[in-house]
């Protein structure tokens, strides 16, 4: 009885460390090792943000000759590749844009050159990754040309330092000052305007954050011809 479980016992062992070759010989391997957590580093905000250029970096046990880096949105059921690497154990990257999920991940395998098989792995902890960051600039929308007596509208788009698209829907949130640079202005968000007088004008608009704490002010200015 004793030599049976010793046996059951070394067949498992058997099991985890040889696999049978495509000339059903036994072929000695070991599955991947987890050599602990891939860190990835931001800019210290502590918020992963889509267009973020951040750091990947990792610790891999001796005679690792390459890494493959990948990353998944899905909490690992689906990985993207990031790319491979023979040199360090670190990775300059950009969050692709567009990103927004709560099950971010990167993986990196480590191998060496005498096996296709991954010989160590790691993975970071799964992450919340957010489409936006909090405003940093802002962009008037208007056309360049406009002729006398044209009725036309004036909007604007803002930005995250990382230039991704950060919603102005929530108007109630801002103050809008606009100056069309002939003498009328307008604190609607989206507002027409009219020149009757042909010439160059510059539009500018400045954005203020409601916040008694905060209060940022953002502004940018444009310039129309009116013809």
């Amino acid at each position: 009885m004793r030599y049976s479980i010793l046996s059951l016992i070394a067949g498992l062992c058997l099991a985890i460390f040889f696999v049978t070759g495509c000339d059903g010989g036994l072929r000695l391997t070991a599955p991947p090792i987890n050599t602990g957590e891939v860190t990835i580093i931001d800019n210290g905000d502590g918020q992963l943000i889509s267009n973020e250029p951040v750091v990947l970096t990792w610790d891999f046990v001796p005679n690792i000759d390459h890494f493959k880096v990948e990353y998944s949105t899905d909490g690992g059921r689906i990985w993207t590749p990031i790319g491979e690497t023979t040199q360090a154990t670190c990775w300059d990257w950009k969050i692709p844009a567009g990103t927004s999920t709560e099950a971010f991940i990167v993986r990196v395998d480590g191998y060496s050159n005498q096996s296709s098989a991954p010989q160590s792995r790691a993975f970071s902890p799964m992450l919340s990754v957010v489409p936006f960051g909090t405003l940093h600039h802002i962009t008037i929308i208007v056309h360049s040309t406009v002729a006398v007596n044209e009725t036309f509208s004036v909007s604007a788009d803002g930005y995250d330092m990382y230039n991704n698209l950060v919603p102005l829907d929530n108007t109630t949130s801002y103050a809008w000052a606009w100056d069309f640079g002939d003498g009328n202005t307008s604190s609607a968000a989206t507002p027409t305007h009219v020149y009757s007088i042909a010439g160059i004008y510059n539009i500018t608009l400045t954005l203020v954050l409601i916040d008694p704490i905060i209060g940022n002010m953002y502004s940018d200015s444009v310039e129309v011809r009116v013809s």
